[in-house]
């Protein structure tokens, strides 16, 4: 019997493993409490446009609309980056 073989072992790995598997654990409602994510923001394709909306006290709200091409994209791209709101906000594609 030979003890020493190295052990190939990735702490980090196992710890983020083990935090994944434990989260299953917590409540939604506390998830969504400790989330630094707030709100919802709908993305809705079509082969002209791209509508980002929200909902405001039950009410469908267009936030932007861009054209569906390569200057909308990168609009679309600014607008993920750097608004606080948007990129707080869960993104849902509809």
């Amino acid at each position: 019997m030979n003890l020493s073989n190295n052990i190939d072992f990735d702490l980090k790995r196992f710890f983020l493993w083990w935090g994944r598997e434990l989260s299953f654990w917590i409540p939604y409602k506390l998830k969504q409490a400790l989330s630094d994510k707030s709100g919802n923001i709908f993305l809705q394709i079509t082969a002209e446009k791209m509508e980002f909306s929200s909902l405001i006290e039950g009410q469908r709200k267009t936030i932007v609309e861009l054209a569906f091409n390569e200057q909308g994209l990168v609009q679309a791209q600014k607008l993920l980056e750097e608004n606080e709101a948007v990129k707080k906000a869960r993104l849902i594609l509809r």
